[in-house]
């Protein structure tokens, strides 16, 4: 397909979406810099989040999952820094997600309980950024996220992700197939398959467990 026809697609498929997110985006800009908590090499760490979790764990340890991945994979961390302006602790369905719009990464921090295994959640923290900032190299390149194409998508992050941790494997671990693992494509069906209603269930649910242990 010719770029131009493929830009063309892109943005007249994304421009009546972003209209409508608009009032949306002002205010999550607002309210991210109202709750900014540091920044890092240009991305804003900034907190939604209704938890009990110290703003002082959540910017230590997204700092280290950051440096981790600028260490030891400069290439991944400056996709990092080109598609995400935002790291925002909010609770979700699943632990991080990517909203094109104002290039916001949100994370579900407390999904990630570095007190139990730090090396594992350390890990999986960075695998996500790594997961995430190739969402936005995706949309960068003007490849829409449609009903067709969201699953290749995937799995295309997935393994990215797996790129990344195959960086820590050791004869003695298989961190790639331990924390990516193998790509599974059902539970994706089941949550692209999930309607409006039910996302707003399941983040109401995540957000009334966070108040019950806050």
């Amino acid at each position: 397909m010719a770029l131009w026809l493929q830009r063309t697609r892109f943005w007249l498929y994304y421009w009546p979406r972003y209209v409508f997110q608009l009032p949306h985006l002002a205010f999550s800009l607002l309210l991210s810099r109202l709750t900014a908590l540091g920044n890092y090499r240009g991305i804003t760490i900034c907190s939604f989040s209704l938890s009990n979790v110290p703003g002082s764990e959540f910017i230590t340890r997204t700092l280290e999952a950051l440096q981790l991945v600028e260490r030891i994979d400069p290439r991944r961390f400056r996709r990092i820094q080109r598609q995400i302006r935002f790291i925002l602790h909010a609770e979700l369905e699943s632990g991080a997600c990517y909203r094109r719009l104002g290039r916001f990464c949100l994370v579900d921090f407390n999904r990630y309980d570095f007190v139990k295994d730090h090396d594992w959640y350390l890990y999986c923290y960075a695998s996500a950024l790594v997961h995430e900032a190739t969402h936005g190299a995706i949309y960068s390149a003007c490849v829409a996220h449609t009903k067709r194409n969201r699953l290749p998508i995937e799995k295309l992050c997935h393994t990215e992700e797996r790129r990344f941790m195959q960086n820590f494997d050791v004869p003695e671990r298989a961190w790639s197939d331990q924390i990516p693992g193998v790509f599974d494509e059902q539970y994706y069906l089941k949550y692209f398959s999930a309607n409006w209603l039910s996302r707003v269930r399941s983040r109401k649910k995540r957000i009334s467990e966070v108040r019950k242990d806050a």
